[in-house]
């Protein structure tokens, strides 16, 4: 005789889960909100040059990007603990006139392409192109997104659901931990020669 197949099932627990039934249209109404509010996650804002590369100073090429140690594991770590992953990095060198503001996006490409080859991934990118002398007017305006001016983080704000409770900005420069300090977030400043994913996660409880 044929044994009947049963069905499984995993008993729901208020507690430690979030739950919504849409099935009727006053729960429906409350659908936005109640995703709005479990949807938030914590996140990481990282500074580029000196955290994800070394700085070399106006790096924008690919052959010579040269990659901190250890960051890949630091960034999949974050990842793999459900934390959003931002780069906020200030790029006067365009402004400048030194490079492209393209150049900076096909690194940024590049970047996101090898970090998945590992893994892990970035979220999002955000770069401030500002310079006060700058030859091209657009480069002159939005100083409040260089660091340590918050228009970067506003920014996140604006396009994702983002938790500030236990998030980061993790930095090599006072400037990031000021912009940090603005951004209501806490900071982390991590010194040339340090190992970033040994430090971070001594300093970062994560949760």
């Amino acid at each position: 005789m044929e044994k009947k197949k049963k069905i499984q099932y995993e008993l729901y627990n208020k507690t430690f889960n979030n739950f919504i039934d849409i099935g009727i249209i006053s729960d429906l109404k409350k659908s936005k909100k109640f995703f709005s509010k479990n949807l938030k996650k914590k996140f990481v804002i990282f500074d580029r040059d000196g955290i994800i590369n070394l700085d070399n100073g106006y790096t924008y090429k690919i052959k010579e990007f040269v990659w901190r140690s250890n960051i890949f594991d630091l960034i999949k770590f974050f990842n793999d603990n459900n934390y959003y992953t931002f780069v906020a990095t200030n790029q006067s060198g365009i402004g400048r006139g030194y490079y492209k503001e393209l150049d900076v996006l096909k690194l940024h490409d590049w970047i996101n392409k090898k970090l998945k080859d590992k893994g892990a991934h970035i979220d999002e990118f955000f770069h401030a192109p500002y310079f006060k002398q700058s030859k091209n007017k657009d480069y002159r305006i939005n100083r409040n997104l260089r660091k340590p001016n918050i228009g970067m983080y506003l920014k996140i704000f604006s396009k994702w659901l983002i938790d500030k409770n236990k998030s980061f900005v993790i930095g090599d420069s006072q400037s990031d931990i000021e912009f940090a300090n603005n951004a209501g977030l806490n900071g982390l400043l991590i010194k040339p020669g340090e190992d970033v994913y040994k430090v971070c996660l001594k300093k970062i409880k994560v949760c």
